[in-house]
Order: structure tokens, then sequence, then C-alpha cells
């Protein structure tokens, strides 16, 4: 068992492989984002065979990682993949319709994989609003892959014309710089 802060050189996906566990457990990994902001979430554990799971945050600190459910009965082994994504981007609601033009652009010589998500849950609401003593976290929205810009290798663009409420950029494999240029037209009612 290791003891302190894990400070990773960017923000990305924590990943748990875990063995042939007898029961179902819990491990709830907690730290920050690049933001600095604290963020914490559930990792679920099958039983009845071993596998991995990632995060669907991506952390830039990890400063503990409690298990629960009983006794483990397997090894465990918390670590990092090379997937990770930019905050959360909100358009401008008000302005209809939906028209957000995206263009992503990979640096010169580089190579990755990427693609531009989607989510319709709303990364700014905090899970229990106005709870006295709550601790107002943000909800970890859903993540939905936009089919214009889905597994890219190389410059691209697409339009986001269906109502959102934030999208941003993830890097699915690769160590590349990739840029994402986005304007969005409407009327405002």
């Amino acid at each position: 068992m290791t003891v302190g802060v894990a400070t990773l050189d960017s923000q990305r996906r924590i990943l748990l492989s875990y063995g042939n566990e007898v029961a179902p457990r819990t491990l709830v990994i907690a730290g920050a984002n690049d933001a600095g902001a604290a963020i914490s979430e559930t990792l679920s554990i099958p039983s009845g065979a071993g596998g991995t799971v990632a995060t669907k945050q991506d952390f830039a600190t990890v400063t503990s990682a409690t298990p629960a459910g009983g006794g483990w009965s397997a090894a465990v082994t918390l670590g990092t993949n090379t997937v990770g994504s930019t905050p959360w981007f909100v358009p401008d609601l008000w302005l209809t319709p939906t028209l957000i033009e995206v263009a992503t652009e990979l640096a010169a010589g580089g190579t990755a994989n990427w693609s531009v998500e989607v989510t319709d849950d709303d990364p700014k609401m905090p899970l229990a609003p106005f709870q006295q003593g709550y601790n107002q976290a943000l909800p970890v929205c859903n993540p939905i892959a936009w089919l214009g810009l889905s597994g890219v290798t190389a410059n691209a663009s697409s339009v986001i014309n269906t109502p959102i409420q934030a999208w941003r950029l993830t890097i699915n494999s690769g160590q590349s710089l990739v840029t994402a240029r986005v304007q969005q037209a409407g009327l405002a009612q």
C-alpha cells in the first residue's frame, strides 16, 4: 500500500485492474482535476471474473482510493490509461437553432486518436442543490461520442446541430497535441 498524493503529468482517467472477486466491491477514488477542483468517483467491481474499469472523470491528482464491500479476495492494481479529456464546455443555450462548428487539428508530425463528446447532462448543476450541509459536488456527466468526430486520426470538422448541454475533446490514444476550434451561431431568443 502506498500512502500520499499521486500527481500525474496531465489529467487523465484512473484505471483499476482487478482479479476474480467472490462478491461485488467498490473503490472510491478522490483527488482533483487540472483546475484544482476536488472530484471523486466510485468504481464498481463485479464478482465472478477479473477485468479493468476506468473512471469517467479525469484526475490530475489522486489523494485516496478507499475500498468498500468487505474484504477483497483478489489483487487489485491502480494506475492510469492514456485517455484524457478537457473540461466540459457549455455553449450558449439561448441561441437557436443549435449550430456549433467544431474543427479539430493534429499538431504537425503527431499521431493521436481523438473524439468530440457531447452530453445532455448539465455539468454545472450540483447533484443535490440547496441542501444545507451537502457537499455541492458536480455530477459525472454521461459522455456521448459525436458521430461526426469520433475516433479521428487526422484534421477534421463537424457541425453539432442538435441541442446539447456541453461538449469536450477526449484523447483516446497518443500523446500529440490536438486543438479544437469552436464557433457557435444562432439567433438570441
